[in-house]
């Protein structure tokens, strides 16, 4: 029995731009899942966990394919965001999907228009009406299996305005894809430059302690030595005490 194809979200390569071998390559399934995990916890602010995970999961469904992989190893470029949008459409409808479709067709190139003019760009109906094997890459099957999507998704927590009934239908889109696109820079940041960037933040951390250590204590002896404990100043060090980031 031959053995299941792998595919890879990334390749990777050395300082002259040699490709690496694969064991230094991200998997694409990995990607997904750490893309999806991590798009859920920025919208949880939102309460949008459940959808955003699985926008990120689906971002980059389009490289479950022969031909992006032959993108990846010096190959044409691939229409890989579509095949996302289409899926998500196709499961969750014309609401959910679509709000979903609007963020994963648009990962690379921004939030493109519903319908009518697109500024030079396709609009997402156009990208919808694409065909696989036709118009972009055939996926594998295989996706289904490395991306478990659920059949149903709960609707997103809108309040829908009377006089402009669909203004948070839009803004939640947006909220959505600045989830999706913020955590792909981070994860891309961490693959491509994870040993010196995760110094960088260690040392970038312990100056901010070391900086908020010293401010502590010089606004602690500037309030001993020149705020008299009158009841104006006690209300001052109450409502304007420095409060340190838990980031």
């Amino acid at each position: 029995m031959p053995a299941q194809p792998l595919y890879y979200a990334h390749s990777a390569q050395d300082k002259l731009g040699n490709l690496l071998p694969y064991e230094h390559w991200q998997t694409l399934q990995s990607h997904s899942v750490n893309v999806g995990e991590m798009a859920a916890e920025f919208a949880r602010v939102f309460g949008a966990q459940e959808i955003a995970c699985q926008t990120g999961q689906l971002h980059d469904l389009g490289k479950y394919s022969e031909a992006f992989n032959h993108r990846l190893h010096g190959g044409p470029s691939v229409d890989h965001a579509t095949a996302g949008a289409k899926i998500a459409v196709e499961r969750w409808g014309n609401v959910i999907g679509k709000l979903m479709a609007f963020c994963i067709a648009g990962h690379h190139a921004g939030l493109a228009n519903g319908n009518g003019e697109g500024d030079n760009r396709s609009t997402l109906k156009d990208r919808l009406a694409l065909q696989f094997g036709k118009d972009i890459p055939t996926l594998d099957n295989l996706w289904q299996q490395e991306i478990k999507i659920p059949e149903t998704l709960s609707p997103p927590p809108l309040k829908a305005d009377a006089h402009h009934p669909f203004f948070s239908y839009a803004f939640f889109t947006r909220m959505l894809y600045s989830c999706l696109v913020g955590c792909r820079l981070s994860r891309h940041r961490s693959l491509l430059f994870k040993p010196r960037k995760q110094n960088r933040r260690a040392r970038r951390l312990s100056r901010s302690k070391r900086l908020t250590t010293q401010f502590q204590s010089i606004h602690q002896r500037f309030q001993t030595t020149h705020c008299p404990s009158s009841r104006a100043n006690r209300n001052r060090k109450t409502q304007c005490r420095f409060k340190p980031s838990t980031q």
